[in-house]
């Protein structure tokens, strides 16, 4: 009886295909089985399910109606249930519309109440893992599934992650992993005598799925198993303990070519092919296969074979939408009448859209076009090349291994470089590279683990240099250390001993531009990316290590057109010679900027960490050296997929830690920064843990991220003319340093905000209560208005005065009767005053004002009671004030702010009367 079997990847990124499942596919299908590829939203699975059941009941109500080319509207009402979709669908033309609508609202209902669970429809689900920091994804799929499948012994998980983390796997889902390889008959089905792991690879499967893996036409296979080294931070010897210095791999690469085509490339998994003693034997093998030196590849007709398997083959819907999008792509090709007549033949058969798409329409329209397709197919020869994609181990080096390795076409020969004690046998085997004509070359060099960030630059250095001597090319590709075992194991935080997150971070950001490519350096260049990049040496490395990280991935506007890092670096220092340094550096290697006050005290370590605080997603400005930079590494990736497999990257969305919502750090100082932008893209760590380099079936892949903020240029000239002045002040004061009274940082931030317009508004009431006894008491309203002008004198003091009018009336009350009707201090004039404010931009102010009121100021009072008025018109009246609240000042160089608080009033007109109110008003600041 045919079983029905799910094979899952979970929908993370990678660029390595899943060749276990490729491997079990293959397996199925010898076996007669229903084989499913998918990765992907677990979701869109389901739905597809459901459109399939549900396509047969609109069919049978109404067959008169083309439901396939409908199957995009269809699915999405079922996921989402709007009702344009339902519009979409044009169900007026149908006399059965009501039932239509029905059967889908009774779709839509099992998928949005997860109806589905009650009826499974998997007899057996495969998930894969990869690394163990891909925890999440990978237990939210396996609990996913459990719903999918008949009975929930049936789903096996096994891979990197299922291996290493089993026990907490088995924990968290209650499902038991399988651990290491399937090299045994009877592991999946008991009696079967089959070796899952010497199968060949069900390529067909990876055309089932929208998901494009970059390998493109390659041969992916092992010459052997395991490694005889046990490096502690290797998962090797877990997943592949036993070492086997020759696998059969002739019959596989034949079964491949007969069913698939010729390949391209020879992607060779091996973790340590050197230390096989049968090496010149495995030489000789790729050489049969074709791999010798100068070798070239002319790519097979892709769309006969596709035809010829989708006669055959037992995965039909792959070979389907194979067939489809090699025509799309031959109609691409294609120019004048030519491509007219193709696009005649596609839309006759209804193949313009995959959803209108059949086997018997595809064989119809290939007959048509075949003469064409082959006509114009791309018949040029191509290179061919060998990668043993893990890397070779320098200590395994001999000149005779070397000599062997240079009669087939490797590119890149990689050779890791663990750490710095493997110096001598890393330069050995680059040299005798070099001597055998292998030109071109990468290493993994690992850091975060035992290691010091000094070793890392060091190693970096080795090869530049190497470069340079040898006159090769060496790639580098740091790779960040990630541990096998253990909560750290699950997520990509984990910082080494000689690590910190800062330091973590300082790579990350260095390497952002070139997605973690440490590029060559030829004997010509006067300056190599590597020393711009990481310093000239140690001691600029570590500088670099603790700069800000804006000022790191942005150096062309910070170092050249704002003049920042200049500003910063001579803070750091003088900070560093300080007794503030240990303080200031246990913050700086946390990594973590936010609510800087309640860290420290310390008003010079404040000062120091606004250049922290600026984000990137704040800098709006377009560094052209960092786009021309990104550019050029761009194009080179895509143009060497071998550089492009290499790039293995960790998606840490991880910035500094900042939360501008909350109190800020206190200092209102240049340089200025954004506090309610986040750097919208995620950045990437370049490196991946050494789980990698026992990967039989995937890597880890992801796309670079760009900042593309664009500032204007009046913003940077407006910048460099304010830095300029600075510059002229320092120079007058004739060597004063950072941290003396009037250092260049706090110049700079007398120079910015220091002039504010004000206009504010006030309402008080007042309330004065009876004097004596059944005396009268009085109840009323005041108001008033300032427009002044305001002085910044330093940080936290500033003096104002202007324009302000004032007046307020009263009711004087006796006895619950009304008795006359009093207005006080009406009358306009001038105030001076000043205030107190706290540091930064969202600021506490106490203010003291004094009013002084000419004109009609007095007071008048009609008595109600004797009908009579009396006037007492005094032609001048004092009235200070004073005020606390709230201050919002423009974070940029000049803006628009606001005040608001609450205030007292009070003066003399032959009693005292007070007024208390709340104000608000504008700050206009230049």
């Amino acid at each position: 009886m045919k079983r029905k079997i799910l094979l899952i990847e979970p929908n993370y990124k990678n660029k390595y295909p899943p060749i276990g499942l490729m491997k079990i596919a293959t397996y199925h299908r010898n076996l007669d089985d229903d084989v499913k590829f998918f990765k992907g939203d677990l979701k869109d699975l389901v739905v597809d399910q459901l459109f399939e059941k549900c396509l047969r009941k609109l069919k049978f109500i109404d067959d008169n109606v083309h439901w396939i080319q409908k199957s995009f509207y269809i699915k999405r009402y079922i996921k989402t249930r709007k009702k344009e979709n339902i519009e979409m669908l044009d169900f007026e033309r149908s006399k059965y519309a009501p039932l239509l609508i029905q059967v889908l609202d009774e779709f839509s209902k099992i998928f949005r109440k997860k109806e589905y669970e009650q009826e499974p429809h998997w007899d057996r689900i495969y998930v894969t893992t990869l690394f163990t920091f891909y925890w999440k994804i990978t237990v939210e799929t396996i609990h996913f599934v459990k719903k999918l499948v008949k009975d929930p012994t049936q789903i096996f998980v096994g891979g990197i992650l299922a291996s290493l983390l089993h026990k907490e796997l088995e924990e968290e889902t209650g499902i038991k992993p399988h651990q290491g390889l399937l090299d045994k008959p009877g592991m999946l089905d008991k009696g079967d005598s089959t070796v899952i792991d010497n199968l060949p690879l069900d390529y067909s499967i990876l055309d089932e799925i929208d998901y494009q893996y970059p390998t493109r036409s390659a041969y992916f296979t092992f010459m052997t198993k395991g490694c005889t080294r046990k490096c502690t931070f290797c998962s090797v010897p877990i997943l592949e303990p036993t070492y086997k210095p020759k696998i059969e791999t002739k019959y596989k690469f034949d079964e491949i070519k007969k069913l698939y085509g010729e390949q391209q490339n020879l992607l060779l998994m091996d973790n340590n092919v050197l230390a096989s003693p049968n090496f010149p034997e495995i030489i000789e093998e790729i050489k049969d296969m074709g791999f010798v030196k100068g070798a070239t590849f002319i790519e097979p007709n892709q769309l006969d074979i596709s035809v010829r398997n989708l006669k055959t083959h037992k995965n039909k819907n792959a070979y389907i939408k194979r067939t489809f999008n090699l025509l799309q792509e031959l109609l691409t090709r294609l120019k004048g009448e030519h491509k007219q007549f193709a696009y005649n033949v596609l839309d006759n058969y209804q193949l313009l859209n995959f959803e209108t798409t059949t086997k018997e329409n595809l064989l119809a329209a290939y007959k048509e076009l075949k003469e064409l397709n082959e006509k114009y197919r791309n018949k040029a020869p191509k290179q061919r090349y060998v990668d043993f994609n893990q890397g070779t181990d320098a200590r395994y080096v001999t000149d005779e291994s070397m000599k062997l390795m240079s009669e087939i076409p490797i590119r890149p020969l990689r050779i890791a470089f663990d750490y710095i004690g493997m110096k001598d046998q890393y330069v050995n085997a680059v040299t005798l590279a070099a001597k055998y004509g292998i030109k071109e070359l990468s290493n993994y060099i690992l850091y975060n683990f035992n290691d010091k960030p000094e070793d890392l630059y060091n190693r970096l250095e080795i090869s530049i240099n190497l470069c340079k001597d040898l006159e090769i090319t060496i790639f580098s590709f740091p790779m960040k250390y990630i541990p096998l075992f253990g909560e750290d194991a699950k997520h990509r935080k984990y910082t080494g001993k000689h690590w910190n997150k800062k330091f973590i971070r300082a790579i990350q950001s260095v390497l952002n531009v070139t997605k973690g490519i440490v590029a060559p350096a030829t004997k010509n260049d006067k300056t190599s990316f590597f020393h711009k990049a990481f310093g000239n040496d140690l001691e600029e490395f570590y500088e670099i290590l603790y700069m800000p990280e804006t000022y790191i991935v942005y150096r062309s506007v910070f170092e050249k057109k704002l003049g920042y890092t200049d500003i910063w670096r001579k803070e750091y220092k003088a900070i560093r010679t300080s007794e503030n340094w240990e303080e200031a550096k246990s913050i700086i290697e946390t990594n973590d900027f936010s609510e800087i006050e309640e860290k420290t005290t310390n008003l010079s370590i404040r000062q120091f960490f606004r250049h922290y605080q600026i984000q990137r997603g704040s800098i709006n400005n377009e560094d052209k050296e960092y786009k021309a930079l990104k550019k050029q590494y761009d194009k080179l990736i895509q143009s060497d997929r071998f550089i492009d497999l290499t790039l293995t990257y960790d998606f840490e969305e991880e910035q500094p830690k900042f939360k501008p919502k909350k109190k800020d750090s206190g200092m209102d100082v240049s340089p200025t920064r954004s506090t309610t932008e986040k750097d919208k893209q995620p950045d990437v760590d370049k490196a991946v843990s050494t789980q990698e380099s026992a990967v039989m079936d995937s890597s880890v892949n992801a796309g670079s991220n760009s900042v593309n903020n664009v500032e204007s240029g009046s913003e940077v000239e407006n910048a460099k003319m304010k830095l300029q002045r600075v510059k002229k002040q320092e120079d007058k004061k004739n060597g004063v340093d950072e941290f003396s009274d009037v250092s260049e940082s706090e110049m700079m931030q007398k120079d910015m905000n220091k002039h504010t317009i004000l206009i504010s508004g006030s309402f008080g009431v007042i309330n004065r209560p009876a004097s004596t006894p059944g005396g009268s008491s009085a109840i009323g309203v005041g108001a008033g208005m300032m427009v002044g002008y305001e002085y910044k004198l330093i940080d936290f003091i500033r003096v104002s005065g202007g324009y302000v009018f004032k007046t307020g009336i009263s009711i004087s009350t006796e006895t619950g009767a009304l008795k006359s009707v009093t207005g006080y201090f009406g009358g306009h004039g001038f105030f001076i005053g000043g205030s107190f404010t706290t540091l930064g931009t969202r600021m506490f102010e106490a203010e003291l004002t004094g009013s002084f009121l000419f004109g009609e100021a007095g007071s008048y009072q009609i008595d109600i009671n004797e009908a009579r008025s009396d006037n007492q018109r005094t032609g001048f009246l004092f009235v200070p004030r004073l005020a606390i609240g709230y201050r919002g000042a423009p974070d940029r160089f000049a803006g628009i702010g606001v005040r608001a608080g609450v205030g007292i009033s009070a003066t003399y007109i032959g009693e005292i009367v007070a007024v208390p109110d709340v104000y608000a008003g504008l700050l206009f600041t230049f």
